[in-house]
């Protein structure tokens, strides 16, 4: 599954040093529709990702979940998308890949 697929941005230029997000607002679903803004955060900053239930249900395949990333002890959403296990899932361990790329990227 691609990034956009999952609903996550980077910079354009392919680097993927900067991450596209909406901070989080306890309580709520990610969403942009209260006046929230996005805005631009460097991925090597990140120092937590996890997927957080959205929508629980007893039909495990009906549960949804929001992405959250830790920076600098402020949660953000990197995706406005509510994601299924799976995604959710594959979005944890493509970010964490991210943080890892953007890390060797800026040793060089």
């Amino acid at each position: 599954m691609s990034l956009s697929e999952l609903g996550i941005y980077t910079n354009p230029d392919g680097k993927e040093l900067w991450l596209n997000v909406l901070p989080k607002t306890e309580g709520k679903h990610s969403t942009t529709e209260d006046g929230q803004r996005m805005r631009w955060l460097r991925i090597d900053t990140i120092t937590e990702v996890m997927a957080e239930l959205a929508i629980d249900n007893e039909a495990i395949d009906k549960r949804r979940y929001m992405m959250t990333v830790i920076a600098d002890g402020k949660a953000f959403h990197p995706t406005l998308k509510l994601l299924d296990g799976n995604e959710a899932g594959m979005a944890e361990f493509t970010l964490i890949d991210m943080i890892a790329q953007a890390f060797k990227l800026l040793k060089r």
